[in-house]
């Protein structure tokens, strides 16, 4: 009886185990640098973990700043773009808006920071400017229950959510290496399988 419970019990981790590692794989956001960022799997972007690790400056600094930023190695931050396509349309709920996508779509809210731990209910500067008047650029607030957009002055001074282009590094766990785990289980609970069936037939005597 001991054995059969080991058996099952080495099973059911490895259900779990299958299944946690499918549900991280499928992700929107996914863990990357360690956890210093999260890759947007549906924008192909990633987010720098710490959203304020430039703290507050102007339009200009923000820019200098994000953009001269190092993290994990990587290097080419920028500020997220509210205009991805470059048709002055500014949305909130679309792909084109990547803060307004996080906010919206993905569930990043102050109240729901998720993966990020806090944020905080204030404007974030973003990197696109305003075509009618070049002097200033497009700021996103995120409320605990609204979103919101305005242009400022470029003087004016926000938060910056560095984000990056692409996805800057690999998944903690990779699809070959789920592949790899998902095989080795199995081969495991077969070898346990053998062995209580070998014990099986050595303690069975006839009456």
């Amino acid at each position: 009886m001991g054995l059969q419970k080991k058996i099952l019990t080495m099973s059911a981790s490895y259900t779990v185990l299958l299944f946690g590692l499918m549900s991280t794989a499928n992700a929107a956001l996914e863990l990357r640098l360690g956890g210093l960022a999260y890759y947007d799997t549906q924008l192909d972007i990633t987010w720098a973990a710490d959203p304020y690790i430039t703290g507050f400056g102007t339009w200009e600094e923000q820019q200098t700043n994000v953009s001269s930023l190092t993290i994990g190695g990587v290097s080419g931050w920028r500020l997220p773009s509210a205009d991805v396509n470059n048709d002055n349309d500014i949305c909130f709920v679309c792909a084109d808006n990547e803060m307004g996508f996080l906010y919206f779509v993905e569930g990043i809210t102050p109240l729901t920071p998720g993966v990020f731990g806090s944020i905080a209910e204030d404007f974030h500067w973003s990197g696109t400017q305003f075509s009618v008047s070049p002097e200033r650029a497009f700021a996103f607030f995120f409320g605990s229950f609204d979103f919101d957009f305005d242009v400022f002055n470029k003087s004016s001074r926000f938060f910056a959510w560095p984000v990056h282009s692409g996805d800057v590094g690999i998944n903690t766990v990779s699809e070959p290496e789920i592949i790899v785990l998902i095989g080795f289980g199995l081969l495991s609970l077969a070898g346990f399988l053998r062995i209580q069936r070998k014990y099986q037939e050595q303690t069975h005597y006839p009456v």
